[in-house]
C-alpha cells in the first residue's frame, strides 16, 4: 500500500506524457547525526531533570524521544524513480513516504550499484552519493538498474 502511495506521488510530479516504472525510497544521514543526536538526548534529559521529572526511566524515555526527533531532523529522504523518459531523483517527505519535488533528472548512464547492506537496509551508490534503501524497496532498485 505504501509503495502505491509513493508511485502515485511520483506520477503527480511528472509531465503528462511520462509515467513512473519503478520507484524506491532512499535516505542519507548528515555526517554529524550521531553526535548531534547524543547531544540532544543529553540536553533533553538535563532539562527533564531540571524540570522536576523524578524517575530516571521517565527521563530516559524523554531523552530517547528527543534523540528520535534529532535523528529525523538530520536525515534527508529521497526517491529514485525510473520513468518512461529516464531517471529522476526526487525529494521525499520526512514523515510520509511520498515524493514532494523533482530535484534533478539523472543522465541515463548514471552508475547505480549496491555496495553492501544488512538485514534491514541495503547500501546503494547513485552517481557519487551513497544512500540507504529499506529492504522492501530492493526489488524496485533492481528494476531501476535494469531498464
Amino acid at each position: 500500500m505504501r509503495h502505491g502511495f509513493l508511485m502515485r506521488s511520483v506520477g503527480r510530479l511528472l509531465q503528462t506524457d511520462e509515467k513512473p516504472v519503478a520507484v524506491a525510497l532512499m535516505w542519507t544521514r548528515h555526517r554529524w547525526m550521531m553526535p548531534y543526536t547524543a547531544a540532544v538526548s543529553v540536553a533533553v534529559i538535563f532539562l527533564a531533570t531540571a524540570g522536576g521529572v523524578e524517575f530516571w526511566s521517565t527521563r530516559l524515555g524523554i531523552g530517547a524521544a528527543g534523540a528520535i526527533v534529532a535523528a529525523t531532523a538530520t536525515t534527508n529522504y529521497s526517491v529514485l524513480a525510473r520513468t518512461t523518459r529516464g531517471l529522476l531523483l526526487c525529494r521525499a517527505g520526512r514523515v510520509r513516504q511520498v515524493a514532494t519535488a523533482i530535484v534533478e533528472r539523472l543522465p541515463e548512464g548514471t552508475p547505480i550499484s549496491r555496495t553492501g547492506g544488512n538485514l534491514i537496509t541495503g547500501e546503494w551508490d547513485v552517481g557519487d552519493r551513497s544512500y540507504s534503501v529499506p529492504r522492501r524497496h530492493e526489488r524496485a532498485m533492481e528494476q531501476i538498474v535494469r531498464p
